[in-house]
Formats: structure tokens, C-alpha cells, sequence
């Protein structure tokens, strides 16, 4: 396989263009990439299913949504209340906008 024909190729159907110096400096790099797709190709995976999945999962990692109600008394300590809830100036700027 003559790899630099390859990387022309590629570049093609990309539809961007790479100088020859840009070329011979991926030349190195996709040669190591290759190498190591031919060494996934000699693997024996006959035995191992096919999953999109690779582990059983068994219980969610999520934590459970737990309501938690707040003291009406912290609004009194907030510079900024309306309608019973906590006024954050970013969210006031972003309306007025």
C-alpha cells in the first residue's frame, strides 16, 4: 500500500488539499495508526458477542432525586427576592436582553 497515495486520496474526499511537506509529516503517524489496525485484525474474536453495551449494568449509577425544601427564612438574608425564590443578577441581565 503506497500511504502516501492514500493520504492524497483521503485529502480528496475530505475536500482540503495538504502540501507534499504536510504529507511526508503524516506519513510517520498513520503508518503507527495502521500498524495497529493490523494488529487488531489478527485478534481471534469469534467467541466474543457483539454489544453495543460492553458492560452489564445491573443498578443506575445516578443518584436518586431526592425534593428538598429550603427555609423561607433564608430569603429574608438574599438582596434579592421575588415570588418567593432567590433573584441571581446573570439571570436578571439575560431577561432584560
Amino acid at each position: 500500500m503506497d500511504i502516501k497515495k492514500e493520504i492524497e486520496k483521503l485529502t480528496k474526499k475530505a475536500k482540503f488539499e495538504l502540501t507534499d511537506k504536510e504529507i511526508e509529516l503524516f506519513i510517520p503517524e498513520l503508518e503507527k495508526y495502521l500498524f495497529g489496525l493490523k494488529l487488531l485484525d489478527k485478534l481471534n474474536l469469534s467467541n466474543v458477542k457483539g454489544s453495543s453495551r460492553p458492560f452489564e449494568y445491573t443498578t443506575s449509577s445516578l443518584r436518586d432525586d431526592v425534593v428538598e425544601i429550603y427555609d423561607k427564612d433564608l430569603l429574608k438574608y438574599s438582596s434579592k427576592v421575588k415570588d418567593g425564590y432567590f433573584v441571581f443578577n446573570a439571570l436578571e441581565k439575560k431577561r432584560k436582553e
